[in-house]
């Protein structure tokens, strides 16, 4: 590799640091701060758990192919200008082994990382809705909804959602999952459109500490929701993944623990919603949000019976003895079905097999009521 070396002052680095100065991950042999040329200008950029920002610099008249810097060496780069004659400091890697920082005030040398892909942003989006609002009153709206409530732990955090309302940006925790109380807060904001998205609010807040009171941020809501959200400032960007705060966040958990209790295939109906076989019974599960987060079980009791009066009593008398479950009667199907807690997800099976032998033989005794009435 050829060597890699470019001339920085003081002021660009401590603009690249104050972005990313409180994301800061362990140090390790694949993680750093890319740094390259697009469209004549230094792109300094990086990722911290569900972020990845970007940090656009100052000119550069020469081309770098992007290369990945110890976190450490970008920190030393900034002190050594600072405490330079001229604020400058010079960056460069002889060899592509390891990263130097040298100026008047001295000099750092690092091993580079060993890093993956250079991270990325969505080149098109579709806005739903979006906000901008200074730095000093989005802090404080993060600050007002991350309060712990009196009497919980501080390391109960809940999800927190954003809300753009017209005129407004609002955020809402439940708190009640943790015993506490569910909250909301609001700021005005300029917003065009209505959207809402679920964030790491740590995260977020640490990217915009050190950023200026007075600065306005713009946060974009994309159509896709599989696009992250999009948070932008003067001269830097970034992006956060989106987190599933009500019960869908419990599919992957659910689809796995239903495959490993059935031992058969288990089919994925949507994003939720499984179809999975007992015995000789198709069981459909499906996460609920209502009253808590829930997983249903169904299945089919018996189908094409008339609701006739009998059946309908038989059915209240069959409820009646149940434990933990229900029958009800849908058109000409009876259905029978138990709510779980997400919480107990991993008890599933035992559910499944009481549920069966709670119903065993209901749907032979059903037929024989049926066709008795006919």
């Amino acid at each position: 590799m050829s060597a890699w070396s470019i001339d920085l002052d003081h002021e660009e680095l401590n603009t690249v640091w104050r972005i990313f100065c409180h994301s800061l991950n362990v140090e390790t042999q694949t993680d750093g701060l890319w740094v390259r040329t697009v469209n004549g200008r230094r792109v300094w950029s990086g990722t911290c758990g569900p972020l990845t920002w970007e940090v656009t610099g100052g000119a550069s008249d020469v081309s770098l192919a992007p290369l990945c810097l110890p976190a450490r060496l970008v920190w030393n780069a900034a002190d050594l200008a600072f405490e330079a004659d001229d604020r400058t400091v010079t960056l460069h890697s002889p060899d592509g082994i390891v990263g130097v920082a040298s100026s008047t005030a001295g000099e750092s040398v690092i091993d580079l990382p060993h890093p993956g892909e250079l991270p990325s942003f969505p080149n098109y989006v579709t806005d739903q809705a979006r906000v901008t609002l200074t730095r000093r009153d989005l802090s404080l709206l993060f600050g007002r909804i991350s309060f712990v409530p009196t009497g919980l732990e501080p390391s109960n955090r809940v999800p927190v959602t954003l809300i753009v309302e017209s005129g407004r940006l609002a955020a809402t925790a439940d708190w009640s999952r943790e015993g506490g109380l569910r909250t909301t807060q609001r700021v005005a904001a300029t917003t065009a459109g209505e959207g809402s998205a679920t964030v790491p609010l740590v995260y977020l807040s640490d990217l915009i500490r050190e950023v200026d009171d007075d600065e306005n941020i713009t946060i974009r809501f994309p159509e896709d929701s599989d696009v992250p959200l999009l948070i932008e400032g003067v001269d830097w960007r970034a992006t956060s993944a989106r987190r599933e705060s009500d019960a869908l966040r419990f599919h992957e958990q659910l689809g796995q623990t239903l495959a490993n209790v059935t031992g058969t295939t288990t089919r994925t109906l949507d994003r939720g919603v499984f179809s999975a076989t007992w015995r000789d019974r198709t069981i459909r599960v499906e996460l609920h949000n209502t009253p808590t987060d829930t997983a249903r079980l169904s299945t089919v009791v018996i189908d094409a019976i008339e609701p006739t009066v009998e059946v309908l009593q038989q059915l209240n008398d069959v409820n009646a003895g149940l434990i933990g479950a229900r029958v009800w009667l849908c058109e000409q199907v009876v259905v029978a079905g138990v709510d779980i807690p997400c919480s107990a997800i991993d008890d599933i099976g035992a559910v499944i097999r009481q549920l069966d032998a709670q119903i065993e033989g209901l749907d032979v005794f059903l037929a024989a009521l049926g066709a008795e009435a006919a």
